[in-house]
Formats: structure tokens, C-alpha cells, sequence
């Protein structure tokens, strides 16, 4: 009987298709923590001031104290410090409708505290974004250490797998052998040892990869994230390093990942390191010829 086999049932698409829907589902997830801060329903939790258009009382970044301070004056009594960013359009064009024919103000919002228009991660405690950025700043920490234990896993592994593999290929101890069992003996120690050679090349090739993909980490997102805290209880006041740490220290990482993961890298710098070590040999022996003549 003719045996029709079912692509959906193989295990080998099964896990595929676990893992697509996986990709799926943290790219959703990821799009819709991005576009939290954007719907106007959340406005309260991560707009920090206004901007007015030619208006000579309220300059530059006009935040929610500030606004208390003038209803405070021209109504005569005291609002809530808290009150809504809608609230506070609504009082704002009641004291300038008919004296400015009304007034234009831009949020600034999230994204929009800089020029990079990245999102706010360096927030004080009087920030109103502060739990949704604290809380992408320790998610990202917490990655951090899941990477680097699993890195870590995988370079464990592949050293037990490669002292494995020398044990078994090790040659068996044999009595004195005749010519020809001793050319195939000969042969054989010769094919293990090659195998075991290019086995210990490779995972120690992998193992460079795991330091470095581990260091590059290290260095791009703990420094960031250090900053970041240090500036949340005003230890200093890291604003000035915003720009640098959104062009430099955080693309960094997404672009030196893919150089670390291909073999460019590594057999570039196998190339550097041999033609370094050329170098150097050329520079003794210079040394030696130079002192043989002066003596």
C-alpha cells in the first residue's frame, strides 16, 4: 500500500510552526507596547507638558505645576495637581479665547522629548511615564541575563560534546601489530586526529563567538542601564547623554550582532592575528640581525 505522509503531522513543521507562531506573537506584543503611549486615552501617563504658539505667558515646555500656578491666579482658587491633559486644554482656552482668538499648543509627548525621537528611558520620580519606562529598562536587564545564562548553556554543552567526541575517537590500545595492520592503525590515528583537530577549531571558534556576542551585550546595555538608574534617584543628571545613547550605544548592538554571527569577523581576525604574528617575527629578526652586526 502507497503511504501519503501529512507535512502538517512531521515533528520537524510542527516545531516550525511553534516557532513562527512565537515570532508572531512577540512582534505583536511589541508593536502594541509601542503603540501604548500614542493612544489618547493614556495622554495622563505619558505626555509631559504643552508647547504654546506666540503666547507670552506660557514659554517654553509648560508642565502641569506650571499650569496650576496660572489657573491659580486668574480663577482664583486651587485645581488638582493631577488633573487631566484635556482638562487642562479646556481652562487654557477659556482664559485666552477672546483676547487671542483662541490657542494652539503641541503635546510633548513621549517620543517627542528629543530630537532622536526615541522614548523617554532617562525619567526622574516626577516623570508621569516613569513605570512604563522603569519597566522596559528592567525587562531589558532581565533579557540581558536570560542571554547571556543561555549563551552561557550552549558554550557548557559544546565543551562536554567536544571532550565526548575525544574520548570515543581516542585509538583503543592494540598488541604489536603486523606491517599492514600498522599502516591502517597509522591511518586511522591520523583521520582521528584530524577530525579532532578540526572539532577543536570549530567549537573553539564558536566559543570566541559566545565571548564576544556576551561583551558586546555587556558593554552596550549595562552601561545604559546603570545610567539610567543613577539618573532616576538624581545621582546626576544624565540628560546631556540622551542623543549619545540613542545614535551610538544602542544601534551599536543591533549592528554588530550580524558581523558576530557570521564567520567574517572571526576569519578576519584570524587574518589580522597571523599577519600581526608576521609582523613580529619580521621585527625579532631585524632585532637579531641588527645586534649581530654591532657585535
Amino acid at each position: 500500500k502507497c503511504r501519503v505522509l501529512k507535512p502538517s503531522s512531521a515533528p520537524t513543521y510542527r516545531v516550525k510552526l511553534k516557532l513562527l507562531v512565537g515570532v508572531g506573537v512577540v512582534i505583536l506584543a511589541s508593536l502594541a507596547i509601542s503603540f501604548f503611549p500614542l493612544i489618547s486615552q493614556t495622554e495622563d501617563m505619558f505626555v509631559n507638558g504643552l508647547v504654546y504658539h506666540n503666547n507670552p505667558l506660557f514659554n517654553g515646555i509648560v508642565d502641569r505645576k506650571h499650569h496650576n500656578r496660572a489657573f491659580n491666579v486668574y480663577f482664583g482658587r486651587a485645581f488638582n495637581e493631577r488633573m487631566s491633559w484635556r482638562k487642562i486644554r479646556r481652562l487654557v482656552s477659556e482664559m485666552f479665547s477672546q483676547d487671542y482668538e483662541g490657542i494652539r499648543s503641541k503635546d510633548i509627548h513621549f517620543y517627542g522629548n528629543s530630537g532622536v525621537c526615541l522614548f523617554k528611558y532617562l525619567v526622574t520620580s516626577h516623570d508621569p511615564q516613569l513605570g512604563f519606562s522603569l519597566s522596559v529598562t528592567i525587562f531589558n536587564f532581565c533579557c540581558f541575563i536570560v542571554i547571556t545564562l543561555c549563551y552561557i548553556f550552549i558554550n557548557t554543552i559544546a565543551s562536554v560534546v567536544r571532550y565526548s567526541v575525544s574520548q570515543q575517537d581516542a585509538p583503543p590500545v592494540l598488541p604489536p601489530p603486523s606491517t599492514q595492520q600498522a599502516t591502517t592503525v597509522a591511518s586511522r590515528s591520523i583521520s582521528i586526529i584530524s577530525n579532532a583537530r578540526r572539532s577543536f577549531l570549530k567549537n573553539r571558534t564558536l566559543q570566541s563567538k559566545i565571548s564576544l556576542i556576551i561583551l558586546t551585550d555587556f558593554f552596550c546595555w549595562i552601561p545604559f542601564i546603570i545610567v539610567c538608574f543613577l539618573h532616576l534617584i538624581s545621582v546626576f543628571d544624565a540628560s546631556p547623554w540622551y542623543p549619545f545613547f540613542s545614535m551610538v550605544i544602542l544601534p551599536i548592538n543591533s549592528v554588530i550582532n550580524p558581523l558576530l554571527y557570521s564567520d567574517a569577523v572571526v576569519k578576519l581576525m584570524a587574518k589580522f592575528s597571523l599577519r600581526f604574528q608576521r609582523r613580529i617575527s619580521q621585527v625579532n629578526r631585524t632585532i637579531v640581525s641588527l645586534s649581530k652586526i654591532h657585535m
